[in-house]
């Protein structure tokens, strides 16, 4: 659709331009080039007290209409566009810094004082503030349009911008680092924390004394990663609600919160069901509660380096722990080094475990068994009358040939014993005894 435009100067009319409404700014500039000879770098176009940029003519209409309160249509003279002729020497500089806003630096004083020259370079880069007089850091627009473009851009402005709300919530959204060069009074700003916060809960160390009080601020950190609790106020590492929140995130944020909750059975409890590692900061009474310790232990045997010495000998702790990891049988005391149904659930998820039963344990054919066919080299820790026992020994060279060098010497000299082993790994051969050795080689 085609729309005629009254094109006037500031000494009357100069033009009508047939348009379309597809077009953009740029078009329009060039189309009143053509007719009345003005450069197009040299027109600023307004409509009203607005200037043109690149927006759609067909927009523009759209919104005249809106103004007048009709409609209007597109075959009207809608719209009276006024052209104020731009100065040819800072046309030719918005052109230069559009291209290279590095060209500032061979910018005369004057140049380096013009807003719109200034807007231009900061678009190509926030950088160009640093070639601008000193003047225009204080200034807000451009500013906005700096930390826009990268938040750094914060550190060089004036100090009034690096307080100023908008600016720094600008800066903050592209990133939460920006906040370490807002200023104080930035810092103790709930809605600039909030929304620093939600970019990276790790800004909250930077909060005003005030905001590390506030309940909603550190909770919203603390939901989003609990060791921010670190920061927190006093009374607020104390508060049941935001140490819940900051342990429900991370459980081993518990080490950051006070003494009382840190002896806080149920606060324990729970922080030490997400994740057996809190127990390490649970109070020292609730490191030899059995219960506490058991609830870790069964997720992770290794939770039995926090808890209390009396409580990691505890049959039913250690039940938890040896069924994950046999070898953990190493932590308990003498008196459930010889419970058989400890050590059988021991040996069965580690034969290895073996090393750790008491003596009679050792000698217990069947448990001996048990733990030689989780792991043949269990052999080792058998009693010397197991080990001697020709059926134990096959049982373990069968399954790892290698277990002979831990077989009593005759049955390392029982050709059949051998061969066993050899089958399974011909490396076995090492272990026979010399006396067969000598037979096979002569």
């Amino acid at each position: 659709r085609r729309v005629r435009l009254r094109i006037n100067g500031l000494a009357g009319p100069l033009c009508v331009v047939e348009a379309d409404c597809s077009w953009s700014g740029a078009d329009l500039r060039s189309a009143v080039e053509a007719t009345v000879g003005i450069p197009a770098r040299e027109q600023r176009l307004l409509v009203g007290t607005s200037e043109l940029g690149e927006a759609l003519l067909g927009s523009l209409i759209v919104d005249a209409s809106a103004a007048s309160g009709g409609v209007v249509e597109p075959s009207e003279a809608a719209l009276e566009v006024t052209l104020v002729r731009r100065d040819p020497e800072q046309a030719r500089w918005l052109d230069a810094v559009a291209d290279d806003w590095k060209v500032l630096e061979s910018a005369p004083d004057h140049v380096r004082t013009d807003h719109e020259v200034l807007s231009a370079a900061v678009r190509g880069s926030w950088r160009a503030l640093n070639l601008a007089d000193g003047s225009l850091r204080h200034d807000r627009a451009l500013g906005v349009e700096a930390v826009r473009q990268d938040w750094s851009a914060l550190e060089f402005l004036a100090e009034e911008l690096r307080g100023d709300r908008e600016v720094v919530l600008a800066a903050v959204q592209r990133d939460a680092a920006a906040l370490e060069f807002a200023s104080e009074s930035m810092r103790a700003d709930r809605d600039v924390m909030l929304a620093a916060i939600a970019k990276d809960p790790w800004t909250l160390r930077l909060a005003a004394d005030a905001l590390l009080d506030d309940v909603e601020v550190v909770s919203v950190a603390v939901e989003l990663n609990g060791m921010t609790l670190r920061f927190a106020s006093k009374a607020l590492r104390d508060d049941d609600d935001v140490v819940l929140r900051a342990v429900f995130n991370t459980p081993t944020a518990l080490q950051f919160a006070s003494d009382a909750r840190r002896r806080d059975r149920a606060l324990v409890l729970r922080a030490v069901c997400r994740h057996w590692s809190a127990l390490e900061f649970a109070a020292d009474e609730l490191r030899e509660d059995q219960e506490v310790v058991l609830a870790a232990v069964r997720q992770d045997w290794r939770a039995l380096q926090f808890a209390a010495e009396g409580v990691s000998s505890d049959r039913e702790v250690l039940m938890a722990a040896v069924e994950q990891d046999g070898e953990t049988l190493y932590l308990s005391g003498e008196a459930l080094r010889s419970d058989r149904e400890l050590v059988g659930a021991a040996v069965r998820r580690s034969g290895r475990a073996l090393a750790f039963a008491a003596q009679e344990l050792r000698a217990d054919r069947g448990l001996v068994l048990e733990a030689i066919r989780q792991d043949g080299l269990a052999l080792e820790f058998a009693s010397q009358a197991l080990k001697a026992d020709r059926e134990v020994v096959l049982e373990a060279v069968k399954l790892t040939g290698c277990a002979l060098r831990f077989a009593a010497e005759w049955l390392r000299s029982d050709p059949s014993v051998v061969l066993a082993a050899v089958r399974q790994n011909r490396a076995a051969v090492a272990f026979a005894s010399e006396q067969l050795l000598a037979v096979l080689l002569s």
